[in-house]
C-alpha cells in the first residue's frame, strides 16, 4: 500500500508533490498518523514498507530525496517507524543524514538569549540520539557527514557557535559519532566554515582522546 503510494501513485496527494517547507510535510505526517490510528494493522506493516521505499532511494531525484528524508525524520520522531529503518541506507548513501539533521533542528524555536541556547539544543538533541545512532551505526561516512552538518549549522547560527563542542560530546557519549571520526574531522575532515573557532573548541577533547588512545596502546604492548 505505502510502497505504491510512493512509487506508483504519484498524484497530487503524494508527498513528492507537496511543498518542501516543513509545515506542508507536517500536514502529510498528520494524515498518516490519523490513518494508522484508524486502521491499526497499518502500524505493523509501515516500517517494512518504508524499508522497501528507502532501498530505492537512488531512483528519486534530489528534491524527492529531500522530501523523503524530511518525512522519514518526522515519522521516526513521532514513533510511526523505528530508527532501524535507516539501516537499509548504510550501503546506499550517507548524504541524507544532513537532511535528517535539518529536519530535527527545524522543529525548534530557538531562545533569543544566547546563554539558554546551549541547554535548549542539548535537551532537544538528546531525544534524537537513537535516530542519529541508527543512521550512523557502522557507517563512518555518515558520521563524518553528520559532524560536518553540525559544524555548518553552528556556523550559520551565531547563537550556537559556542555549542558545537557540546553537541559533538553528546554524540560521542551516546555512540552516534566515534572517536576515530572525531580525530579524522579534527586532522583533515573539517570544513573551512568557522574552522579556527571549532578546532579550538575541540582541542582539549581531542587531546584527551589521543592521550586515552596512547594509554590503551601502551597497555596492550605491556600485556
Amino acid at each position: 500500500m505505502y510502497f505504491s503510494l510512493f512509487i506508483v501513485c504519484k498524484t497530487t496527494a503524494c508527498i513528492f508533490e507537496a511543498q518542501e517547507d516543513m509545515q506542508s510535510l507536517k500536514n502529510f505526517e498528520q494524515v498518516f498518523i490519523k490513518l494508522m490510528r484508524r486502521y491499526k494493522y497499518l502500524e505493523k506493516m509501515f516500517d517494512e514498507e518504508m524499508k522497501k521505499v528507502l532501498v530505492f532511494i537512488k531512483g528519486f531525484n534530489e528534491t524527492e530525496r529531500i522530501k523523503l528524508a524530511r518525512m522519514t525524520a518526522l515519522w521516526i520522531t513521532n514513533g510511526s517507524v523505528p530508527p532501524t529503518v535507516l539501516q537499509v541506507l548504510i550501503n546506499v548513501t550517507s548524504s541524507l543524514v544532513g537532511q535528517i539533521w535539518s529536519t530535527v533542528m527545524a522543529q525548534v524555536e530557538w531562545n533569543k538569549k544566547e546563554e539558554l541556547v546551549a541547554e535548549q539544543a542539548l535537551k532537544h538533541l538528546k531525544q534524537f540520539t537513537p535516530l542519529f545512532g541508527a543512521f550512523t551505526d557502522t557507517a563512518p561516512r555518515a558520521e563524518l557527514a553528520l559532524m560536518l552538518k553540525v559544524q555548518e549549522f553552528c556556523y550559520e547560527n551565531m547563537n550556537l557557535m559556542r555549542v558545537f563542542q557540546k553537541i559533538i560530546l553528546l554524540f560521542y557519549k551516546t555512540d552516534v559519532i566515534s572517536e576515530e571520526v572525531i580525530l579524522k574531522w579534527y586532522k583533515e575532515g573539517h570544513s573551512i566554515k568557522g574552522k579556527i573557532m571549532f578546532l579550538e573548541q575541540m582541542k582539549k577533547f581531542v587531546e584527551w582522546l589521543q592521550s586515552a588512545e596512547e594509554e590503551s596502546e601502551s597497555g596492550e604492548e605491556e600485556d
